[in-house]
């Protein structure tokens, strides 16, 4: 497949999604209501139309696109099906407020995140990857919508650990993006334990759950830490290493910081690090000189 169509194709996604940039930035709220659905709906209608026809135009049908015969042609797919994705969350959001509803932004992330699926089922790829991981965490952070009352930090915290966990769990195999899924998954971790275990409890008030905040982002970096070391071992990427020397360091920066400084507990870890990594290189060693 020459590369000229698929380059056609986000030159054409390139400009719709400039257009519409415009319009917004020169005064959106100077359109009509009908005008304003019309863009809307048009651009959102041409967009997944135009990623149908290329889609079903695969040799072999829609389950082909999947082959790397057609890596293009996914690509091409994947980056519409996205860029629909956030048109449909557009229209049905403006649909929405239009009409009085109670709920706005809730159903519209929820339209988004269901095309950014369907995005990674037909033609997994980088931006259906990352597609998904802003839908989804849009949709997690708009669940508050249907209460008065935000949520303690706690429940936050624990609600964004579990969707990080269950992302790593399903996404690197679903996703057809493995070390992107880790990357996106573990950084997820190693930040929201971080941020939890240096949140004190006395910023918090008498809020619910304050005092198990810190202990909790503490147990995750550790958590990351320990995981991060064994999948390591068993070979399983770069990025289990990598999430579990950042969660390492932060667990001596938060726990180590205060008593020693800064300076002197970078310098503690770093030694660490030096000395498990000396012995597992001395370990290798030693096993490939061993007689089979």
């Amino acid at each position: 497949m020459s590369r000229l169509p698929e380059a056609l194709g986000y030159l054409g996604g390139a400009l719709v999604l400039t257009a519409g940039l415009l319009v917004v930035a020169r005064g959106w709220s100077e359109f009509s209501y009908a005008a304003q659905l019309a863009l809307l709906a048009l651009s959102t209608l041409a967009v997944l139309v135009a990623a149908t026809v290329i889609a079903r135009g695969t040799a072999g049908g829609v389950a082909a696109l999947r082959g790397t015969a057609q890596a293009q042609r996914r690509r091409l797919v994947g980056v519409l099906l996205i860029l629909g994705a956030g048109l449909v969350a557009g229209t049905v959001g403006l649909v929405l407020d239009h009409v009085g509803a109670d709920l706005v932004v809730l159903p519209s992330v929820l339209a988004a995140l269901a095309v950014s699926v369907v995005a990674v089922a037909l033609a997994p790829g980088v931006v259906p990857t990352l597609g998904v991981f802003v839908a989804g965490g849009a949709f997690l952070g708009s669940l508050t919508e249907p209460f008065e009352n935000p949520a303690p930090l706690l429940v936050w915290i624990l609600g964004i650990v579990v969707a990080a966990v269950a992302w790593l769990l399903t996404a690197p195999r679903l996703t057809g993006e493995r070390t992107l899924s880790l990357v996106l998954g573990l950084a997820t971790l190693v930040v929201t334990g971080w941020v939890a275990a240096g949140i004190p409890a006395s910023d918090l008030a008498d809020e619910w759950g304050s005092d198990a905040l810190r202990p909790f982002g503490l147990a995750v970096l550790v958590g990351v830490a320990v995981v991060g070391v064994l999948q390591f071992l068993r070979d399983e990427g770069w990025p289990w290493i990598t999430a579990a020397a950042v969660a390492s360091a932060a667990v001596v920066f938060e726990v180590a910081g205060e008593a020693l400084g800064g300076v002197v507990a970078a310098f503690v870890a770093g030694l660490a690090f030096l000395a498990v990594s000396a012995l597992l290189i001395v370990r290798r060693g030693r096993g490939e000189r061993s007689p089979t």
